[in-house]
């Protein structure tokens, strides 16, 4: 397929370097927000910490990349996207090694957030620059290639890190310097230079209220502090009105009746989906003794399902059209097999099997609703549906690993507070874990039943339904 006149002028000869740099920035940003799971216990230890301030370290990068992925679309094109791209990797490296190097917790924690701001202009940028360097005919294969390595970045999180933290847990962020500097100097000289758009305007307004309501919410949670929780309640007056004009989340996509069930209880599956692997990724060290590769080999059985369901989803929903109940059986199946965790969480061997069954649950779900949503959004938000399914997933499971620190508090036999230290203590923290479990499957059930008294929405048997490649990244 012949090029337009466009392409036919661009220099396509580095292009195999600009995926590799892509690419490597996929895996970057994928692999690091798991990553440091597996380093909670032995980050806890070393600056003296407890449950809550951990916590608000590893939601920290994920607020960060999921309030600033809009802007930096803007960005880009105002500025052009390669320069804001080297810019992301290089803030990526730095507060990486910064985080290493911190004295304290609330440096790391600061660290993390600016690490996720780096995250966002990678994930946000690459595949458009991607889309640049090659020919129009081998887009397609290309953006496959470096979508596979979210995927892959997020099997690999788990493992890479709990390899790593078996020598000190500095090294899971210090990997990241010599690859972005790699990276940097390789994308410098062979990233095709474009100009930016004066005119695009860059809405800053509206990021700064989701992030004046969502922070103080998220430290309220984890603190268990009805002060920062009622600071939060005050300001949402000044998210909602920093939301005109252009909104990070369409109020009108909520008037749809195929699309805010979706989102619901996608919101829903996400805090089961990400917090059975937090939780479980410190249980398994705290409580069962599991050295961090051992935690991490364990755990992987969760994202590893991914692998089948993402790409089953896909073709099932394509097969037979029934989006509705596949959505509702995948999210029954995700809470069913959370549920049974609960009975086998001091059994290793067995715990793997409920672990695969959840895992594959989960991304059987995500793939056919992620599909669905762009679908049913119609033409006028086709654009920022997914991109809205992402905010709002991501903002729900940030609240979801929060209130780990909640559970800690009220389930714990030692009548500990909120801030309980439980690194380097010997305190089991065996029964809020359990109750934390009982939640996250909870709330996948509801999920799944708002899915069972919806899905006729979407059940449309012989009807072909558009499939899309499965990447938060590009939303």
């Amino acid at each position: 397929m012949p090029g337009n006149g466009n392409d036919e002028r661009v220099d396509f000869k580095g292009k195999y370097v600009v995926l590799s740099v892509t690419t490597l920035a996929q895996f970057m940003a994928a692999i690091d927000a798991t990553i440091v799971f597996l380093a909670v216990p032995s980050m806890g230890r070393y600056f003296h910490t407890n449950a809550s301030y951990m916590t608000i370290l590893v939601v920290a990068y994920i607020i960060s990349t999921t309030s600033l992925l809009l802007p930096s679309g803007a960005i880009g094109q105002r500025f052009g996207r390669k320069f804001p791209f080297l810019i992301g990797f290089a803030i990526f490296a730095i507060s990486s090694l910064g985080i290493a190097l911190s004295p304290g917790i609330l440096w790391a924690i600061v660290l993390r957030a600016i690490e996720g701001s780096g995250a966002a202009l990678m994930l946000t940028l690459g595949i458009p620059i991607l889309l640049k360097a090659f020919p129009p005919e081998e887009r397609g294969k290309a953006v496959g290639i470096s979508s596979t390595s979210w995927s892959i970045g997020a099997l690999l999180g788990p493992i890479v890190g709990g390899y790593l933290v078996t020598f000190a847990w500095q090294y899971i962020f210090l990997i990241n310097v010599p690859i972005g500097i790699i990276a940097m100097v390789m994308g410098f000289y062979r990233i095709p230079k474009e100009e930016g758009l004066s005119t695009v305007k860059i809405n800053k307004m509206n990021v700064a209220g989701f992030l004046a309501f969502l922070v103080p919410l998220v430290i309220g949670i984890a603190f268990i502090s009805i002060y920062w929780i009622v600071a939060s309640l005050v300001l949402l007056p000044v998210f909602l009105l920093t939301q005109r004009g252009h909104p990070l989340i369409p109020v009108e996509l909520f008037s749809n009746r195929k699309y805010y069930p979706i989102i619901l209880s996608a919101a829903l599956q996400g805090i089961g989906f990400m917090g059975i692997l937090y939780v479980l990724s410190v249980f398994f060290q705290s409580d069962l003794g599991l050295s961090s590769i051992e935690a991490g080999l364990a755990v992987s059985a969760f994202p590893a399902a991914s692998i089948l369901g993402t790409p089953l989803g896909g073709y099932l929903l394509d097969k037979t059209g029934r989006g509705g109940s596949l959505m509702f059986l995948s999210m029954a199946l995700q809470g069913v097999a959370i549920f049974m965790m609960v009975f086998f969480i001091r059994d290793l061997h067995t715990m793997i099997i409920p672990l695969l069954i959840a895992g594959f649950g989960g991304s059987v779900f995500w793939s056919v609703s992620t599909t669905l949503s762009v679908d049913v959004a119609g033409d006028r938000f086709r654009n920022m549906a997914s991109g809205t399914l992402f905010t709002v997933r991501n903002g729900a499971l940030i609240v979801g690993i929060a209130l780990l620190p909640v559970f800690i508090s009220f389930f714990s036999s030692s009548g500990a507070s909120g801030t309980l230290l439980i690194f380097g203590t010997g305190v089991s923290i065996l029964e809020p874990v359990r109750a934390y479990i009982i939640f996250l499957a909870a709330i996948s059930l509801v999920s799944s039943a708002i899915l069972a008294a919806t899905r006729k929405r979407w059940d449309v048997p012989g009807e072909k339904v558009s499939s899309a490649k499965e990447n938060p990244s590009e939303s």
